[in-house]
């Protein structure tokens, strides 16, 4: 923002507007610019209690199968593929590939954000039961065997962000949103051990890694230490 507004005063200055550039400005006896730091935001996630908390909370916000369930859903699926809000409404079951193990994401934001995402067993696991309820509401609506195609998208909402807010409230925990899950995939996937290139790779961020270093390097840090405490190197070292 500094830089932005740096520049469109740099234009002022040259057309003459203003005399000089109050964003330029050299420190007394130093060279160079003064800039803002901006500094990183830390991360501030519930716990995998509250979240099981949460989409409990989720389901039970009106009848049984039916939007609460479906939104819950909706939440775990970005928790477990990592998906923008606005990437899951163009996740189909055409993307699916079980025998690969293997879930296509579109991706909305960058031509690199479209990528394949390993099917992980707790994706796995939700998808199969997203399949069973889409199956039972279609025959309890037509009373004929249901049929999900290639081209039907896997979830029939696009948001549910006040759902969210409503269960946030209802369980007395801090509000979250739609993007919060897929900082959960990545916290959890960087807990679990896995690389942040790697990592970065199914966010479908094109920088190699480091966006997402800037973001969760700290969870690498911790989960190393943590890790390092369980190295043994075979006895210590004697004294003389």
């Amino acid at each position: 923002a500094i830089d932005t507004l740096r520049r469109i005063l740099e234009i002022a200055v040259g057309h003459g507007a203003i005399h000089t550039n109050p964003v330029t400005v050299k420190p007394i006896g130093e060279e160079g610019r003064l800039k803002k730091k901006v500094e990183q935001k830390r991360l501030e996630l519930p716990s995998n209690s509250d979240v099981q908390r949460l989409y409990f909370a989720m389901e039970n916000n009106g009848a049984r199968g039916g939007w609460g369930e479906e939104a819950a859903d909706f939440c775990r699926f970005m928790a477990f593929s990592g998906c923008r809000v606005g990437e899951v409404s163009t996740v189909t079951w055409g993307g699916v590939d079980w025998d690969k193990k293997t879930l296509h994401v579109a991706g909305t934001k960058s031509d690199s954000s479209q990528r394949d995402v390993p099917l992980f067993p707790a994706l796995a696991e939700l998808l199969n039961k997203v399949v069973e309820r889409r199956k039972r509401a279609a025959q309890f609506a037509t009373d004929r065997k249901p049929q999900i195609a290639p081209a039907d998208r896997i979830f029939r909402i696009s948001e549910c962000q006040k759902t969210i807010d409503k269960a946030c409230a209802s369980i007395g925990i801090a509000r979250i949103t739609h993007h919060d899950f897929r900082h959960l995939f990545a916290t959890r996937c960087i807990e679990s051990g896995v690389d942040i290139p790697t990592v970065s790779r199914w966010l479908g961020h094109a920088d190699g890694g480091a966006l997402a270093m800037k973001t969760y390097g700290h969870l690498r840090q911790e989960h190393s230490q943590a890790q390092a405490a369980k190295v043994n190197f075979g006895g210590g070292v004697a004294a003389r």
